[in-house]
């Protein structure tokens, strides 16, 4: 017979009294860690204008509560789970509750001292721990050790330490001596419920939201105010989160060359002699891997303003499902036919964030920029030119810029400014809140305040824009009213799909929407006087669909996407030419954007302006893996295997051999990535010639003459 029915009152009592204790305990410590958000909050708020609105404080704090009440529901309710089952034997019943204070003590150390720890790291770094915090083991400890000493009141802290665990422990003895004088009798269905909604109620403290996904980093931003957003975490929450990145952004120093070894070159030299750089030390190659725009003089007394779109998940393949019946574009498709559209484009990487990491800062290794490294100042970001062009740089994204650590690590390369989510409900309060953010056309209406303002100061502004809206779980605002959709044009395409009708409905509506929103913004642009200097390109940040690709003979599908381009007549030049049948890939878009608007300019050799006077056919790059030419594909660049294009299959089909030009086109694709590799390596080591301390001589500038890469 089971013990727990012969004595169910005896065993209620005691998991009540550990149910009680386990509750205490969570309370006890979320009441301790927010007062250090508040004491946070009052120390370090801002004066004047910089002051966040008492809303915006009042909504951190309640949102901060939630993520304290989340770690220590985490730590106790483990425990919970834990010692229910030790109140079996009745000599343990007892002693069982008696051990939360015991169990809690080191917890409560550990938390309070990780909040005093976080609260003097913002006051040094302007930003809760992030990974730059284990420079206390990397570098010389006892030179960080002796530093800390002297700049920080250590002493005063570990009294505040002393104090407020001795407070927590008195409070959680005085409770745990009430709560063992109740005396609860609980028939065993009752008990059985009550336990599981106990347990159930931790786990709803440790999940923290009732949504679709439980409060993690993301979740720190949710007012305009960026102060308030840093004072949510905790600062358990902050080390583990700077733990994870730190991991999974690694580089090890003594492995430098690991991108050159694994595409088959010994030593940069070798990968530069395969480009065509004669330039043989490694700082020279360095400075090689970057071009100079031409002097322009117009450039440079109308600077215009820049607008980049990266558009979520738009592929080619739903592109082409546009016709008349089948509406996939609305207002967009207006501006695809009066504009530059290039089809045959390849994204860089297959997912948001690579692809992020590609165009920001042309990186092959991803994620670069999660951990330590996202606080060293790139030099391949292109963002660097128009930051020392004068430019005002923002990225603004319907989403939360906590995602990914963006709003932490963006203003470390070259952005002046990060906004998201919680600026955009903060103009628009109207705006319905998704899972991921807000839907696209309010981005875009914040868009149009920031281009006015720029305006009128008269300063450039350089604006990179990230969407959400056709992301799963998919949805379109309430008041969207759909054009026209045909599944038949789905049925014709002739490819395998992975969904039933309703769910692909659902998707080509949200992908209607999204390129709906993006051609209301450049209605409203072209129309408005901005619309004469203001360059704006949009593309996929990568492919999703419903559509099955098991092999090659559609790869196209699979990592094309769509790159549209405005150029108000002032800004073409007299060499563009455009040819729509030509290929090219992310890695192109800031090369011909900055041709079009930046006199005498740096930038890292990513790619080539696409608007240039054809000359040799430039392969696009996917994943710095495999190339997209005119007539073919070649997948992997190391191990090359062709496969020609078939205009009666409309697709690819493998061959025998690769064709001597493939071939070469391969190797110089090959040295291109390695180098690449490299000098990501390089900067972030900070051995580079860009992040080291400055030479004695200036670096020669480099034009744009020579076609260096693919």
């Amino acid at each position: 017979m089971n013990p727990v029915t012969q004595s169910t009152p005896a065993f209620s009592a005691a998991w009540h009294h550990l149910f009680l204790a386990i509750l205490a305990a969570i309370a006890i410590g979320a009441v301790a860690q927010s007062g250090f958000r508040l004491a946070f909050l009052i120390h370090y708020l801002p004066e004047g204008a910089e002051a966040p609105a008492t809303r915006d404080l009042a909504e951190g704090l309640w949102m901060g509560l939630r993520y304290d009440l989340k770690i220590h529901a985490i730590y106790f309710g483990l425990w919970l789970l834990a010692l229910t089952p030790l109140l079996t034997p009745a000599r343990l019943r007892t002693r069982i509750p008696r051990l939360v204070p015991f169990l809690a003590l080191p917890f409560w150390v550990a938390a309070n001292l990780a909040d005093l720890v976080n609260h003097e790291y913002f006051r040094f770094y302007g930003s809760p721990i992030n990974p730059l915090v284990f420079g206390f083991l990397e570098d010389d400890t006892r030179a960080v050790i002796h530093s800390i000493w002297s700049d920080f009141p250590v002493l005063p802290l570990f009294v505040v330490l002393l104090i407020v665990t001795w407070l927590q422990w008195r409070a959680m003895r005085h409770l745990l001596a009430r709560i063992e004088r109740s005396r609860p009798r609980l028939p065993t269905p009752a008990l059985a419920l009550y336990m599981a909604l106990g347990i159930l109620l931790v786990l709803f403290l440790a999940r923290g939201s009732l949504g679709t996904f439980p409060i993690n980093l993301m979740a720190t931003r949710v007012t305009p105010s960026d102060f308030v957003n840093r004072a949510i975490g905790n600062g358990l929450f902050h080390f583990y989160y700077a733990a994870r990145q730190r991991e999974r952004t690694r580089i090890d120093p003594k492995r430098i060359d690991a991108g050159l070894q694994r595409h088959g070159f010994r030593t940069p030299a070798q990968a530069a002699r395969a480009l065509g750089i004669e330039a043989t030390d490694e700082d020279g190659i360095e400075r090689a891997l970057y071009a100079r725009s031409p002097e322009n003089p117009h450039l440079e007394q109308h600077p215009p303003h820049v607008v980049m779109v990266q558009m979520e998940s738009m592929g080619r393949d739903l592109v082409q499902l546009h016709q008349p019946g089948n509406d996939m574009l609305g207002r967009l498709y207006r501006h695809f036919q009066e504009d530059y559209l290039f089809l045959d484009f390849t994204s860089c990487q297959n997912g948001t964030h690579p692809t992020l990491e590609c165009l920001l800062f042309n990186s092959p290794i991803t994620p670069l920029t999660q951990g330590q490294y996202g606080f060293i100042p790139l030099h391949s970001s292109p963002v660097r030119a128009y930051h020392e062009a004068g430019y005002h740089t923002v990225f603004l994204t319907a989403g939360s810029a906590s995602w990914r650590n963006l709003a932490e690590v963006l203003p470390h390369q070259w952005f002046d400014e990060v906004l998201d989510v919680a600026d955009i409900r903060a103009a628009f309060p109207e705006a319905e809140p998704i899972t991921w953010g807000v839907h696209d056309e309010y981005m875009f209406r914040y868009a149009q305040r920031l281009l006015e303002q720029a305006d009128a100061r008269n300063q450039p502004l350089m604006l990179f824009m990230m969407s959400v809206s056709y992301h799963p779980p998919f949805s379109v605002p309430a008041d969207y009213r759909p054009r026209g959709i045909d599944l038949q044009a789905v049925r014709d395409a002739g490819l395998p799909v992975s969904a039933d009708e309703d769910t692909i409905r659902q998707m080509l509506v949200s992908f209607q929407y999204a390129a709906d929103a993006l051609g209301g913004f450049l209605d409203w642009l072209k129309a408005s006087p901005l619309g004469d200097h203001t360059l704006l390109a949009a593309t996929g940040d990568h492919q999703r669909s419903f559509f099955l690709f098991p092999d090659a003979t559609r790869r196209d599908l699979l990592m094309d996407v769509p790159f549209y381009l405005y150029l108000p007549p002032a800004y073409r030049l007299p060499e563009d030419r455009f040819d729509p049948r030509q290929t090219g890939s992310h890695r192109d878009i800031f090369p011909t954007l900055i041709r079009h608007s930046l006199s005498n300019a740096e930038y890292f050799r990513s790619g080539r302006n696409l608007l240039a006077t054809p000359g040799s056919e430039w392969p696009a790059l996917y994943r710095f893996r495999d190339l997209q030419f005119g007539d073919g594909l070649l997948l992997d660049i190391d191990h090359p295997r062709w496969y020609p294009r078939n205009a009666e299959l409309g697709g690819f089909h493998a061959a025998a051999e690769v064709p001597p030009r493939i071939r070469d086109a391969a190797g110089r694709a090959r040295a291109y990535s390695a180098l690449s590799d490299w000098h990501l390596r390089r900067q972030v080591l900070k051995r580079s010639v860009f992040t080291r301390p400055p030479e004695p001589q200036a670096a020669q500038s480099v034009t744009d003459n020579t076609n260096h890469g693919l």
